[in-house]
């Protein structure tokens, strides 16, 4: 008989906590500081001696500080009111012994502390037990030190816990006693004392800038500062518990602050109904079915606000156990009049409390929002918010879905004509769309933290980097001309420049003078860069920058940093990929839109994206890269080559057993830019999201198919005298919106017929659909024949518009006599 010695299976620990931080720091999740302090309250939440919530909170407090300990930051984080680390002392083997057994206890609070995986087990709203690991991937050399005075024996108890070679490792048994007291003096060099109070302490030593950073914006006066800041982090988790009296307090350098509610969210919380313009719905006790069982919504909250809020606040989310878990407001139709100042949350009673935990993600953010108790609370939510809505007059949501679908249905239309139409389609944002491209490195402007340009003033030396992205040579001139409107274009420069296939030139621009002569005050200037060939006339690549001389540049509408993705997929036609396949030719490239130096932290990685009618949520898969402070000039741009994509098995495993479906098959590269340091000059801090960029691909399907604009959308406008518009840029795609607030639509859409309302549509969509062509110098279809008017720098204003009707007018003859 073959006997065998069975051992337990070898883990990579650092591995495990690198992919926990990993979590933490994706979707919808939302950092490293916010889980740290999101963990920490939760273990000493529930930890606390009183269970009655009603007098609980009057003698629990917690604190957090951050200090120096050996030269570098930690932060200390303490409970008072609770009980500390109870229960036997038992060794690793024995608590193994007593997990199997099933006699664990919740009383058992050490040893449950000690074990990975398991949780308090107590009247705190953690589940997985793994959260405290969190602890670990916040320091920079994963090492904490743990310290409690127990109530049951009254023993004080010490002991660290961290990485040596690749495995978590702690003492046996911790110190107790005098023993225990002398450890945390010399393990801190004497900034921490032993506790004297029964609670229990954690201290994160080698604390990641990250969380240090978040926790002295707190202290900041700034109210930008604080919405990034550890404090404010507290707030919006533990708004609940703070409103019942609980002591959140921060102390570093002297100085103590007490987390205390602040606006916008003390107004969602507490704001009566028609209180200074606020409308709010607030049912309770509304019953909901889920397996063949009875629950109760408690509390059911929404609030209007009379002007649009913050997009962190616009969303419906779930209280559990007094901790704010995640939204559950994801694809849930609102009214556009009130989508963006709608606020509100969901508390449950402790039943349907327990069912809405088994979909809860890992991390505590979020939901798989097609598991029973979720579902049935969003159909709850829905029905609740028709209420709503109905009585504050607005039109039904069912009639802004036709709105929507008309406007969908039109864009497909136009798609489907568009090459005859001479219209650009979005089927090759992230396939490389031109032979080369140019990188401006450094615009040399005169004064700085501004694009504003006065007369007498020298711009330049203007650095550009020109690049060849062809797989054949090319032969080309290289021109920078400063065009203004109306004004004859002043050559800057020109240069024969031939590139072989990937190859590179480093070009720079000499110094102009803004003269009188050259230039005219009060408009803008743009500096137009033009590789093309000499020929021809074709166009390789082109990059302008705008400059505004003697007048004030616009309010900025764009992000400060514009990120954009490209590369080259296995197929022209689709970005469908298969297991064995590699994508290509990845490129990020982040251009500063402002005048201002700024240090960014970019971020890069694949993901598994959620599917939208499941609610299965996004999950990561791996990261491709990430720079940490990357110094992005005044309007200039920063390009990232990544290296290529396999699609292995080990890979996308978990994506290609999924069923073969859009929704199931979708992964992206997504990227984001966030300040690797406070700007001044943006009033933003540390680790604010500048701008991310999702490029999808499909795993052994095909995508739906591309057209003009990437989304379509209804906005309510009426003091906007515009009937449409678009946003957007062709690397990223386009929006197109329609001012259903508009006269010219109200009154159509009070004649009730829905074919005129659909064609009034399709003329609003080709009437952008041109100007996009138009603005990338693209002249084909019923254009083609005005390219060389629409091009000449002295045509008369009436005659553009003139130009412009009739090409829109040519263009919806070609539709409608089909």
């Amino acid at each position: 008989m073959v006997t065998t010695r069975y051992v337990q299976m070898p883990q990579d620990d650092l591995a495990q906590i690198d992919q926990i931080v990993r979590e933490y720091c994706s979707e919808p999740a939302k950092g490293l500081a916010h889980g740290t302090q999101k963990d920490a309250t939760q273990n000493a939440v529930g930890a606390r001696a009183d269970t009655d919530e009603k007098t609980a909170f009057k003698t629990w407090q917690f604190h957090f500080e951050l200090l120096k300990i050996n030269g570098s930051d930690a932060l200390s984080f303490w409970d008072e009111g609770t009980l500390g680390l109870t229960g036997e002392l038992l060794t690793a083997d024995e608590i193994m012994e007593r997990i199997a057994a099933g006699t664990l206890g919740p009383d058992q609070r050490l040893c449950r502390f000690l074990a990975r995986y398991v949780s308090g087990a107590n009247v705190g709203p953690g589940i997985f037990g793994r959260g405290k690991l969190i602890f670990h991937g916040a320091s920079r050399t994963t090492s904490i030190l743990v310290d409690s005075k127990r109530s049951d024996d009254g023993m004080y108890i010490a002991l660290d816990r961290r990485i040596i070679g690749n495995r978590l490792m702690q003492p046996e048994l911790p110190h107790c006693g005098e023993v225990a007291e002398k450890f945390i003096v010399e393990q801190t060099g004497g900034v921490l004392k032993p506790l004297k109070n029964i609670g229990t302490r954690v201290t994160i030593l080698d604390l990641e800038p990250e969380v240090a950073d978040a926790f002295k914006l707190s202290f900041s006066s700034s109210s930008t500062a604080y919405r990034a800041s550890f404090a404010h982090m507290i707030e919006e988790t533990w708004w609940e518990i703070i409103k019942f009296g609980a002591r959140i307090s921060l102390k570093y350098g002297g100085n103590t602050l007490q987390v205390s509610l602040h606006e916008p969210l003390k107004t969602i919380i507490t704001a009566a109904d028609g209180q200074d313009g606020i409308r709010v719905h607030d049912p309770s006790n509304i019953p909901i079915t889920a397996g063949n069982k009875r629950y109760r919504i408690k509390q059911l909250r929404l609030v209007v606000m009379p002007k649009p809020l913050d997009e962190e606040y616009r969303e419906i989310w779930i209280q559990r156990k007094r901790m704010k878990i995640g939204s559950i407001y994801r694809y849930i139709d609102v009214h556009p009049k009130i989508s963006q100042r709608l606020a509100g949350y969901i508390i449950l009673e402790h039943d349907l409390e327990d069912l809405v935990e088994e979909a809860e993600g890992t991390t505590h953010y979020g939901f798989n929002l097609n598991k029973a108790g979720v579902k049935q609370l969003r159909q709850a939510l829905r029905a609740e918010l028709k209420e709503f809505e109905n009585k504050l007059g607005l039109i039904p949501v069912s009639e802004d879905v036709a709105s929507q679908k008309r406007l969908f249905d039109s864009m497909k239309e136009i798609s489907e004509y568009a090459p005859e139409l001479g219209l650009m389609t979005q089927e090759s944002v992230g396939i490389r769309r031109s032979d080369a491209e140019i990188i401006v490195r450094n615009l040399g402007l005169l004064n700085a933290g501004t694009l504003r340009i006065e007369f007498e003033d020298k711009i330049g030396p203007i650095d550009y980097s020109l690049i060849s992205t062809a797989s054949t040579s090319l032969i080309g001139v290289f021109r920078v001309e400063a065009k203004q409107y109306g004004r004859p274009s002043v050559q800057l420069y020109e240069r024969k420049c031939n590139l072989g296939p990937s190859g590179s030139a480093d070009i720079s621009v000499s110094k102009f003078d803004v003269t009188h002569d050259r230039f005219e005050a009060g408009k803008p200037l743009d500096i137009v860069a033009v590789y093309s060939d000499p020929d021809t006339g074709k166009r390789f690549a082109a990059l302008t920058r705008r400059l505004y001389l003697g007048m004030n540049p616009p309010e900025p509408t764009k992000s400060p940093v514009e990120l954009s993705v490209t590369c080259r997929f296995p197929r022209k036609k689709t970005r469908r990929v298969e297991i064995s396949e590699v994508i290509r030719n990845i490129r990020v490239k982040a251009t500063n839109t402002t005048p201002s130096d700024l240090k960014v932290r970019l971020t890069s990685s694949v993901r598994h994206v959620e599917n939208k009618k499941t609610g299965r949520p996004t999950a990561p898969l791996f990261t491709l890269f990430e720079e940490k402070s990357i110094v992005l000039k005044g309007q200039t741009d920063h390009v990232v080559y990544i290296d290529d994509i396999d699609i292995t098995p080990d890979k996308f495993s978990g994506v290609h057993n999924t069923i073969a479906s859009t929704g199931e098959r979708a992964c992206d590269i997504f990227t984001t830019a966030r300040l690797a340091e406070d700007s001044p000059e943006l009033e933003l801090p540390r680790g604010w999201t500048l701008d991310k960029v999702s490029l999808p691909f499909y795993l052994g399907v095909d995508p739906p198919g591309f057209n003009i604009f990437r989304d379509c959308q209804q906005s309510v406008a009426p003091t906007d005298g515009r009937p449409s518009w678009y946003d957007g840029s062709a690397e990223s795609g386009y929006t197109f919106y329609l001012n259903v607030g508009h006269y010219n639509y109200c009154f159509i859409e009070s004649r009730g017929d829905e074919a005129i309302l659909g064609q009034y549509g399709k003329e609003q969509m080709l009437r952008q659909a041109y100007l996009i062509a138009f603005e990338n110098e693209v002249f084909k279809g019923p254009a083609a024949e005005f390219k060389d008017k629409l091009t000449a720098t002295d045509l008369p204003f009436r005659e553009a518009v003139s130009i412009y009707d009739r090409i829109v007018g040519n263009a919806l003859n070609t539709i409608g006599r089909r």
